[in-house]
């Protein structure tokens, strides 16, 4: 409940009852959206046996509360926004079956208009976020011990696998892009070479060493990548439009 608050920054009690009001909503379909997603698989089929009119209320208030409407909301808008941008003649709500069909067959138009000489922009723009890297990681919250195997392995040339059983600590193995890591480990893994030990670095109690493994830049010429690459083209572009064409009303 207070999350749910917080996160539409509803703070007060009269900001919350100006929200639900403007939404055609009260306190009391609120609760029962709220108990509604709590509620158990069990509870739920034991409170299945209501009313079609209330069914029609309850829709609403999850529709609203869990901002399903409103995704549902944006996607239209981009939709309406690529139909402009392809000239399609102007449709006004509500929409017919025919106009929503002609709205679907826009959209995947533009889609495929989005063409690989763009999605090789994209993967460039995400190079490093993109890059790829395989690591063995150790940890512990004594430092000193940390800093004796870095020592070892630096100074005395000893492999990492064989200080870390000597001095009684875990090796992770990790396969990570750089996206998913934080600064400022991040930074440090960019400019490593490969072989290189990385730390220590302290990640909250612990202490942190990091082996590089492998680093793999990202390459247009593996399907996976080039697949995500023409998807944020596409979003790129959609965004673009949306932006140009769509102007949203601000709600309370």
């Amino acid at each position: 409940m207070r999350q749910f608050r917080y996160e539409r920054q509803l703070l007060s009690a009269d900001d919350l009852h100006r929200w639900l009001e403007f939404r055609g909503l009260d306190v009391e379909c609120w609760l029962d959206y709220i108990r509604g997603v709590t509620l158990s698989a069990e509870e739920a089929a034991e409170e299945a046996d209501v009313e079609e009119r209330e069914i029609g209320h309850a829709t609403w208030a999850h529709a609203v509360c869990s901002r399903t409407l409103e995704r549902v909301g944006v996607r239209l808008a981009a939709h309406l926004a690529v139909a402009d941008a392809s000239s399609l003649p102007v449709v006004q709500a509500p929409l017919d079956a025919d106009e929503l069909d002609s709205l679907e067959v826009a959209y995947a138009g533009f889609s495929r208009g989005i063409d690989d000489t763009e999605a090789r922009r994209e993967l460039e723009r995400r190079q490093v976020e993109w890059t790829r890297v395989e690591v063995r990681q150790v940890s512990c919250e004594d430092e000193q011990v940390i800093r004796e195997v870095a020592l070892c392995v630096r100074t005395d040339g000893r492999p990492l696998d064989d200080v870390v059983i000597d001095a009684g600590i875990p090796i992770e193995w990790r396969r990570l892009e750089l996206q998913q890591v934080d600064d400022p480990l991040r930074g440090k893994l960019l400019g490593a070479r490969v072989g290189e030990l990385i730390g220590p670095l302290t990640r909250g109690s612990d202490h942190v060493l990091v082996e590089v493994l492998e680093k793999h830049l990202p390459s247009f010429d593996e399907p996976e990548l080039a697949q995500r690459a023409r998807a944020c083209a596409f979003e790129r572009a959609l965004q673009g439009e949306v932006a140009e064409r769509v102007c949203f009303d601000e709600l309370p």
